[in-house]
């Protein structure tokens, strides 16, 4: 679909006034087709480097993935192990293979959050500019996100003023506005776009279509719909058991993280309020999305990341509890040993390691 028109980098009469090869071109983003064109200029034809993308995506995400979880604090050992996981779900699925400017969202998304969490300024002004540039709807997301990220209830001050807050926040709403431009003054010959009256009289759009989006009463289903639904199509309807689990599993690791933040007693505890604050944002657009349906696309596009969300931060959780339960077993062996008592005596000290963290055993020298 996207690739159909990019023969046009060596003929720009080619398939001329063909409508499909139009729309896929007035549709695909400025950041996304200039790799395209830059392979191109390299010798690489659209067909092979749609090829091989996927295998130069998947570096540095895993590269973002394992820096953000660790700016979460999560110990080295669970941020590989959760990063694994998240790489194994995205290489299984269509998403980074699609060889479409969804492939991209990923990595960027990534950057942004990391750079949010550091307070890179650069980072995250660049990775909303790209990401702007390859998937709009996800830039909106991620800006509102760092919007919020001013809003600090666990610190005295619940409103983040400082310089480099808002050095942030404003850079990156230039870069925001930079990267969406093209798309807000272009001309697009198949505009208007439709209303929701005319998509009840499209069969693609019907039970069975496509792109389904209307049950067979007319109705939408926001929660359990690979177009317009919080889970995609992990489950069938509102009465599904399993809407119970994916709940949990998907929202409970953001909400943790956030709480943790209101915890001064443990400061090694991970904790971070950007999950949640990226869940709140997607919910708000996805919302306008659906009070203002296809003016804005559908509200699936800003719920995307919800896909690979638990592995940041549910999972991880998870992976945490464990490692601790662990460390418990190996602290109540220790102190029923002989000559050992809570892990140490004061003396020479050796050390074990487990899943990042460090027990240390002191020996008693008679």
């Amino acid at each position: 679909m996207f690739l159909s028109w990019m023969g046009r980098f060596g003929d720009a009469n080619l398939l001329k006034g063909d409508l499909i090869a139009d729309y896929w071109s007035s549709v695909s983003p400025w950041f996304y087709s200039g790799i395209f064109r830059l392979a191109w200029l390299t010798g690489i034809e659209p067909v092979m480097f749609v090829k091989i993308m996927p295998a130069m995506l998947y570096p540095p995400m895993a590269f973002f993935a394992y820096r953000l979880l660790r700016s979460f604090r999560f110990e080295p050992i669970i941020a590989f192990i959760a990063t694994a996981f998240m790489l194994h779900i995205l290489i299984r699925g269509d998403l980074v293979t699609s060889g479409t400017p969804r492939a991209l969202w990923p990595i960027f998304t990534l950057v942004v959050v990391d750079g949010l969490s550091r307070k890179r300024i650069w980072q995250t002004a660049v990775g909303q500019l790209l990401l702007a540039g390859s998937y709009p709807q996800m830039a909106l997301v991620t800006s509102g996100m760092i919007g919020l990220s001013t809003f600090t209830p666990w610190h005295s001050h619940w409103i983040d003023f400082s310089r480099r807050r808002i050095t942030i926040i404003v850079i990156a709403a230039v870069a925001t506005l930079v990267g969406i431009f093209p798309f807000a003054t272009g001309t697009n010959e198949f505009s208007p776009t439709m209303t929701l009256a005319e998509a009840r009289q499209i069969p693609t759009f019907q039970t069975g279509g496509r792109g389904q989006i209307f049950n067979e009463d007319g109705s939408i289903n926001f929660v359990c719909s690979p177009r317009t639904g919080i889970f995609f199509d992990k489950c069938d309807d509102l009465g599904d058991p399993k809407i119970i689990w994916l709940t949990v599993w998907y929202f409970s690791g953001p909400v943790l993280l956030f709480l943790a933040l209101f915890n001064r007693r443990s400061s090694a505890r991970a904790r971070s309020a950007l999950p949640l604050l990226l869940v709140t944002s997607s919910f708000a657009f996805a919302a306008v999305a659906a009070l203002t349906m296809f003016k804005l696309h559908i509200p699936s596009r800003y719920m995307s990341f919800f896909s690979l969300l638990p592995y940041l931060s549910t999972l991880p959780l998870v992976l945490g509890w464990i490692s601790q339960s662990l460390l418990a077993d190996c602290f109540e062996e220790l102190a029923a040993v002989k000559g050992f008592n809570d892990c140490g005596f004061r003396g020479h000290s050796g050390r074990r390691h487990l899943f990042g963290r460090r027990c240390e055993i002191e020996v008693q020298h008679s």
